[in-house]
């Protein structure tokens, strides 16, 4: 049996484990979901997600994951229903991100073929938190080119720059001791970068 073989037969189970797990996600959700809607009526106004979990013998964080999917927008249901990404993973960017974000984040997770670990990682979704993950992403695994390194590295620039023409009473008063002090080690990580590679 040749590597190549071995390989595809590989994939095949992962891609036979991705739909068993993602039908079985599915259809827990249509579960928890109806049995939330009845449970609210059973406990009133003392009803809360860990009594659904412990009902259910499932553990809170699992429980409140998997009911996030109600908060699935159009594009995400769409991407889901194309796998193009699993349940479970739509499950955390529901239940971590808020629902502004939802669609950017999805198609960064999907295009950077993040795992479920990454995005476990990633404390915020916000769009600039979004493109520094995929900075220290690229910057881990190596450019795709040098060309895209360049463009990366002068985008930065550029954009410091024109940060840099702002005056400091444009900025919070309680946050200029960090800025300084972000500045300054940048100062040297430039003039290490420099004296290292002119």
């Amino acid at each position: 049996m040749t590597t190549e073989t071995i390989k595809k037969q590989y994939e095949k189970l992962k891609n036979e484990f991705g739909k068993i797990t993602n039908s079985m996600t599915m259809k827990r959700f249509l579960i928890l979901a109806q049995a939330q809607k009845i449970a609210k009526k059973i406990y009133g106004k003392s009803f809360s997600i860990r009594k659904l979990a412990k009902d259910f013998d499932l553990s809170p964080t699992y429980t409140f994951e998997l009911l996030s999917l109600n908060k699935m927008t159009k594009t995400s249901t769409k991407l889901l229903r194309e796998n193009k990404i699993s349940a479970a993973k739509m499950s955390l960017i529901c239940a971590t991100t808020e629902v502004a974000n939802q669609d950017e984040f999805t198609q960064f997770v999907i295009k950077d073929e993040l795992t479920y670990d990454d995005i476990s990682h990633l404390k915020h979704r916000t769009k600039e938190e979004i493109e520094k993950a995929r900075l220290q992403k690229a910057i881990a695994n190596g450019f795709a080119s040098k060309l895209t390194s360049t463009r990366s590295l002068l985008s930065m620039i550029k954009k410091l720059k024109m940060l840099l023409k702002l005056d400091i009473t444009d900025f919070q008063d309680k946050s200029k001791p960090q800025i300084f002090k972000e500045l300054e080690k940048l100062q040297i990580s430039i003039q290490h970068f420099l004296d290292n590679n002119k």
